[in-house]
Order: structure tokens, then C-alpha cells, then sequence
């Protein structure tokens, strides 16, 4: 035996044994039914070796003369997304040669070849009888092909082909799922399968009745009249429309489906605290409200949402549940549309309660029932009212005004402390731009309080600035007072708030100071002329000598950084002489005076300027 032909011989063994072991390989990956990416990650490198050759790529046929590289091994982005027209003679039975490339051939090959690849074996891969693509093997040299690397790329091309095909029936298969579970029009789960999430849910609070949930049944208001603007297409789109928005303002714990024709459902899992559920009831009104516009016609939508709570006890049902949240929007439908409804008769009163109180504050704005009261500052040197804090006030009936604290948590909430806010603040600068100066002739200044809401909102310094103008009020009368929780929970950006706002002028307080937790080193750079400190800082002053202790430290912060101090919620003639012994001169609280109306506090001014 020739030279020649003992090297072909061992070639052609050696060649033999890497192509057994690829098949075992390929046929564990089928038995495994790994993706089609993952069979290639595995399989090319020992193609590579058994080949002899630098690369392979895969290549998708998209359309009738054209192929584009889907994968490549090693990871070449020079071949990613490259295009190829199909050669004409490049059949679903036929393999293609490529001995010999030259950077001078057009097309894809011209392109191998600058890229540096000398020769190729073009396979195809067939999929259920029809040519889905091309594999290909680079070689960097220049090389001739044998006919057993040719019959053993295309059995290897057969292992992809028979990979896709798998992955394209199971690909059919989670469709069919896909179709059985979820509603094509809106794309949220359908009635069933979102009856079965709510069995589910039942399961777990039966688990752990603690964990509590919410099921919101929003009912889309007059559809019908959707289908009779848009039509049915146009219709099936405002549905898609609405479920995205549900999506969209709900938490991502939520699971919604579409339960009517025109109703969905919203299941909140955690909804944590009751009124939290009507916040996300009202983001959902409110979403849903946006105009829905298809071409040059625009619909105004509204919904009406009933809330259910959900039970631990043993004879509870989804579909009860499904039920009574049903019910209680049509009770919302009944009392006007485009509002929300509690059926729960257990868990709703604190709900409703919130829901009173919004829709009361709501009316209040509407109908000029805010109100602005004021708590005079005292200076404790000279028995004279230094200033006032302004405070808001709901009036609910005409004999009843609700104090600040009983809604403002709900206005903070709902985003109704800004109106409200605005309002306290205009008035207070028009009220003390009137107030008769002291007995030395300074000016008394106002106190506005400033919610994190209003402090973050990004309008506050313009608002601000106009109360000034439109008052026609000194700037350094108006004294903004922000909590020590809210400058403190963004620092930095508090920082910036606050500089613009002392740039009008105006006076800046931490309230409640002590409460919450300041870092010095921020303190001390927070353009910032007052600390103000709870009634729970004073409270036991007169005897306790911790209390004391902590004033004295306070005040002598307050001394080092040049700010001054005031003390609210002082009630009690035995806290007066130990607050003015500590250095604190300012004061406030019932003992002094409780807050008054407007026209009663001028009347105190006048009199005490004689």
C-alpha cells in the first residue's frame, strides 16, 4: 500500500470514529429534545474537529433566493445577520462544493473569502420535506472535499433539520395553549384560566388567611357603542387598548383576564392596606378615561369598578367571589358610572370611609369648601405673636369643619394635598401681607406646610413665586416648612428643591425635627433658617431630664449652625419656664392659643397693637 493510501486510509478511520461519536452526541440531543440553539452550541465544536475546519453557520431561507445566517461557531458577527442569494443550483437534495474562493467571486462567497475563509461545503437543511435552509463548513484554506464529508455534513444538516422541526411542533403545541388559555383579542387571560387563578389564590388564603387579597371587576361602560363607532375590528383594538392600560397601572403581582365581553378582571394578590385598593381602583378609572383614537375618531371611555375582597372560609368559590365583585359594579354603574363600589360587607367600611373622604375632598375643591385656619407663634420673652402657621380645613357640612388631620393622609394619597396645598399657600401669603406689624415694627411672618408630594412635584418653586406676586407679600415673610422625613429621603435631590426655593427669598423650616433621622453633614448644608421640633420632643420637659438633655443639644445645633428653633405642642403652663431656661423662645401650641379663623386672628393683632 502506497504512502498516499495508507494517509487517506487513516484519515478516512480517524474521520469514522469523530462522526460515530458526533452521531451518539446528536442522538442524545434529539432523545433530549434540546432547542435548536442549544443543539448547535453542542454539536458544532466536535463538527469542527471531525471536519477539519474553522467554521459553521447555519442559514435560514426567508424567502424564495434568499438565506440569512441564524447562528455561527465559533461566534463570528461578521456572518450574524449577512444575507446570501441562494445559488440557483442550491436544492433541498443537492450539496454544493466550494473548493477554491477567491475575494474576486461576487456575493456571499466573495465576502467568505475576504473574511478569510478558503473554502466551503454548502449543505441544505430540510425540514418536514421542504428546503428550510443551508449549513455551511469554512475551511481557511483552500481544500478539496471528499465524498464521506460530504454524505456526513448532510447527515449532520438531517440532525438540525428533524431539531426544527421538533421545535416548530412544540412551538404549535404552546400556541394551541396559548389559545385555550388566553383571550386573543385582549391578550389577557380568558375566563377560565383566570377562574383557575383565583381558585389558586382561595388555596393560598386558606393557607394563610393573613395574606388577604382583592378581586376588581371593571366593567367597560356603553361598549356597545364602541362597536358602533369603531366597528368590530375597531372595537377588538379599544379592547386590547384597555387591558394595556390595566397593565400598565396595576402592580406587576397583578393577574388580569378578560371575564365578559366588556369586563375585566383584576386580582390583587398583596393589596396590603384597604385604601391602597382603591388607589389602584381610581389609577384604573382614570386610565381607562383617556381618549382611545383610531384614526381621526377618538372615544372617551369610563368603567365602572366593583371591589370584593376575598375569604378564607371553607364554602368560598371563585365564582361567588366573581360574583359579588360583578354586583358591586353594577352598583358603581347604577350610581353613575365611572365610579368604584366595595361589596365586601366586612372589609369595606374602612375602604369606603377613605372613599367618602376623597370623593368629599374632591367636592370641596370643586366647591370652594377648603379652608385656611391659623395657630399663632408666640415669643415667650415678650408674650407677642411673632407669626402663624396656616393650617387647612375641610368644611364638610356647614357646621362641621374637619381638621387636617383626619384627611390629609388620603389627600397625600390621592394626589389631592397639591390643590389643597396651593390653595393654603395663596391664602396665607394674602392673609399676612395685611397683619399689622409688632410693637417694634418688624413684620410677623406665616408658616405653610409643605407635603412631600408638593415638594417633589417639580411646579413648587413657580407656585411659590406667584403666590409672592399675585400677594404682593415680602419673600422672607413666607416660611415653607418640610417635614425632616421628606427632605431626608432624596438628600440630594432636596438639596436642589431647596436652593431654588430660598433663591425667591423666601424662609425654609425642617418640621418635626427630631422624628425622623438627619444626617449632620446634610444639616448643615441645607440652605435652611429654622428647625421646628414635635410636641413629642417636649412632652415631660418640665420633669424629665432626658428630655431636657436632648432640647439643650438641639438648641445648642440649632445656635452653632445660626437657625433658630420653635417648639409646637406645648399645652402646659409647667413647660414654659424649663423651654425658657433651654434658650427656645419660640413657641406654639393650645396652651397659647388653638387655631382661629382668619378674621379672628386679625382681630388679635389689632387689639394687641393697640
Amino acid at each position: 500500500m502506497s504512502q498516499s493510501a495508507r494517509t487517506d486510509h487513516r484519515r478516512t478511520a480517524r474521520f469514522r470514529r469523530q462522526m460515530m461519536g458526533l452521531a451518539r452526541a446528536a442522538a442524545e440531543i434529539l432523545r433530549a429534545g434540546d432547542s435548536v440553539q442549544r443543539a448547535f452550541v453542542t454539536l458544532s465544536p466536535a463538527a469542527l474537529d471531525a471536519f477539519g475546519v474553522a467554521g459553521v453557520s447555519l442559514w435560514e431561507r426567508t424567502s424564495p433566493g434568499t438565506l440569512e445566517c441564524r447562528a455561527t461557531w465559533p461566534p463570528n458577527p461578521t456572518h450574524q445577520g449577512l444575507g446570501r442569494r441562494e445559488s440557483s443550483a442550491a436544492t433541498a437534495t443537492r450539496a454544493e462544493r466550494h473548493d477554491h474562493l477567491l475575494s474576486t467571486m461576487p456575493g456571499w462567497l466573495g465576502e467568505l473569502a475576504q473574511a478569510g475563509i478558503g473554502a466551503v461545503l454548502d449543505v441544505p437543511v430540510v425540514v418536514g420535506g421542504e428546503l428550510w435552509g443551508r449549513m455551511v463548513f469554512e475551511s481557511r484554506s483552500p481544500r478539496a472535499w471528499q465524498a464521506d464529508e460530504e454524505i456526513a455534513a448532510l447527515h449532520f444538516a438531517d440532525v438540525f433539520g428533524v431539531a426544527i422541526e421538533r421545535e416548530r411542533r412544540r412551538a404549535a403545541e404552546a400556541q394551541l395553549t396559548y389559545l385555550e388559555m388566553y383571550d386573543d383579542t385582549s391578550g389577557v387571560a380568558n375566563r377560565s384560566l383566570f377562574v383557575t387563578i383565583m381558585r389558586q389564590q382561595i388555596k393560598r388564603m386558606r393557607r394563610n388567611p393573613s395574606c388577604g387579597s382583592a378581586l376588581l371587576f371593571v366593567d367597560v361602560d356603553r361598549f356597545h357603542s364602541v362597536n358602533e363607532f369603531f366597528g368590530e375590528a375597531g372595537g377588538n383594538a379599544a379592547l386590547a387598548i384597555v387591558a394595556d392600560r390595566l397593565h400598565a397601572v396595576t402592580p406587576n403581582d397583578a393577574s388580569i383576564g378578560r371575564v365578559e365581553s366588556d369586563c375585566f378582571g383584576v386580582l390583587l394578590p398583596s393589596p396590603g392596606a384597604e385604601w391602597r385598593v382603591t388607589l389602584i381602583a381610581e389609577r384604573i378609572l382614570e386610565a381607562v378615561s383617556q381618549p382611545i383614537v383610531q384614526g381621526e375618531r377618538s372615544w372617551q371611555a369610563t368603567a365602572s369598578i366593583g371591589i370584593a375582597f376575598g375569604s378564607a372560609s371553607p364554602d368560598f368559590s371563585a365564582e361567588e367571589w366573581l360574583r359579588d365583585a360583578d354586583m358591586a359594579s353594577k352598583e358603581a354603574k347604577q350610581a353613575g358610572r365611572s365610579r368604584v363600589h366595595v361589596y365586601d360587607p366586612e372589609q369595606h367600611q374602612s375602604l369606603m370611609d377613605r372613599l367618602s373622604i376623597e370623593q368629599g375632598l374632591r367636592d370641596a375643591l370643586r366647591e370652594h369648601r377648603i379652608e385656611v385656619v391659623y395657630q399663632p407663634e408666640f415669643d415667650l420673652d415678650t408674650g407677642e405673636i411673632v407669626g402663624a402657621e396656616a393650617l387647612a380645613r375641610w368644611r364638610r357640612e356647614p357646621d362641621t369643619l374637619v381638621a387636617a388631620g383626619d384627611f390629609i393622609e388620603v389627600a397625600e394619597a390621592t394626589g389631592l394635598i397639591e390643590p389643597i396645598g396651593r390653595i393654603v399657600l395663596v391664602s396665607a401669603c394674602l392673609e399676612a401681607r395685611d397683619w399689622p406689624a409688632m410693637a417694634d415694627g418688624s413684620h410677623r411672618s406665616v408658616r405653610v406646610n409643605v407635603s412631600a408630594r408638593q415638594f417633589t412635584s417639580g411646579t413648587l418653586v413657580a407656585e411659590v413665586d406667584e403666590a409672592i406676586t399675585v400677594s404682593g407679600i415680602e419673600p422672607w415673610r413666607l416660611c415653607l416648612e418640610i417635614t425632616e422625613t421628606t427632605v431626608m429621603a432624596k438628600a440630594d435631590e432636596s438639596m436642589d428643591h431647596l436652593r431654588a426655593l430660598k433663591a425667591l427669598g423666601v424662609c425654609l423650616a425642617i418640621d418635626d425635627f427630631g422624628t425622623g433621622y438627619s444626617s449632620l453633614s446634610y444639616l448643615k448644608r441645607f440652605p435652611v433658617d429654622a428647625l421646628k421640633l414635635d410636641k413629642s420632643m417636649v412632652d415631660g420637659v418640665e420633669s424629665d431630664d432626658t428630655v431636657q438633655a436632648i432640647l439643650r443639644a438641639v438648641q445648642g445645633l440649632a445656635s452653632s449652625l445660626q437657625l433658630h428653633v420653635v417648639v409646637e405642642g406645648v399645652e402646659r403652663d409647667e413647660q414654659i419656664e424649663p423651654l425658657r431656661r433651654l434658650g427656645i423662645h419660640r413657641v406654639q401650641g393650645f396652651y397659647f392659643a388653638r387655631p382661629e379663623a382668619p378674621e379672628s386672628l386679625r382681630q388679635r393683632l389689632r387689639d394687641a397693637t393697640g
